[in-house]
């Protein structure tokens, strides 16, 4: 079936994109998404997550060069995965976050326009926006977001609902801990050592921790993204930016954990959920 095929017939088809070229500064000097987790890449398991969906149309990977000192057995079990895997793209990253998942949003359009021959605008298809350094999502909250998207495209299913359709969906868990304000200053001025002190608890009725993945439809998170760019907006996900430029989010409760790698030693957590709990 070819991919045009794919598209018009499966309401519930997506793209992937997963930036992984950040430099991971809380976590050391080791790039995190070439950590051995469980014999293999950290990437290599996100990457899986969604190979293994049948709705997946492909899967953008925006990564930038890597390090020579990385496990060399790994570094070719990952160089034959990524050989075996036809929907599995790489291209580099950017500056930041931003500009990483422009890059990946940007390949998408030309694997359409190559492939399908058609005008990327006239499909306007679903990409799923993933950290890289999530390894763990459960494939039950994966399918969660599949049902949103493929709710949005029945229009039947929104008929009397129309102007509450959202633009995208976010996959999230609300604040369970207290929250504290903290203002930092210099306690001692040769050692620049910072003492940290409470100014208030904020509450948390309304909070929600945003986690990944982030689905919008691909020209209307571009746009928005290029948008923010030009207004020189600093966004730190994809939602910010739809935020911002005035669309709806729906944010999805997460049934499952769904940690992403960020201090040394967050190993032990997710090699644990990828063993135990996932499937």
């Amino acid at each position: 079936m070819s991919l045009q095929q794919s598209y018009s017939n499966n309401n519930s088809a997506y793209w992937v994109v997963i930036p992984a070229g950040g430099s991971g500064r809380r976590y050391g000097p080791t790039a995190k998404q070439f950590v051995p987790i469980n014999g293999e890449f950290l990437i290599t398991a996100t990457v899986k997550l969604f190979l293994q969906s049948s709705d997946c149309l492909g899967v953008v990977l925006v990564m930038n060069d890597i390090p020579a000192s990385v496990d060399t057995q790994l570094l070719a079990q990952w160089q034959k995965f990524c050989a075996s895997e036809p929907r599995l793209r790489i291209v580099p990253g950017g500056q930041e976050r931003v500009h990483s998942v422009i890059n990946g949003l940007e390949c998408v359009q030309e694997l359409i326009q190559r492939q399908m021959g058609v005008d990327v605008c006239h499909l306007n298809p679903w990409v799923m926006v993933h950290d890289g350094a999530r390894p763990c999502l459960h494939t039950k909250d994966l399918q969660q977001l599949i049902v949103c998207l493929t709710r949005h495209k029945s229009i039947e299913h929104y008929e009397t609902l129309l102007t509450n359709k959202p633009d995208g969906f976010v996959l999230g868990r609300q604040v369970a801990d207290t929250l504290k304000s903290v203002v930092s200053h210099t306690e001692n001025i040769k050692t620049k050592q910072l003492q940290n002190t409470v100014k208030a608890t904020v509450a948390r009725d309304h909070l929600w921790h945003a986690l990944t993945p982030q689905v919008f439809q691909l020209q209307t998170l571009l746009h928005n993204l290029r948008a923010c760019l030009d207004q020189h907006q600093s966004v730190t996900d994809e939602s910010q930016a739809m935020e911002i430029c005035g669309c709806t989010i729906a944010m999805i409760e997460a049934l499952a954990a769904n940690p992403k790698l960020t201090y040394p030693g967050d190993e032990a957590q997710v090699e644990f959920l990828l063993a135990h709990t996932r499937v």
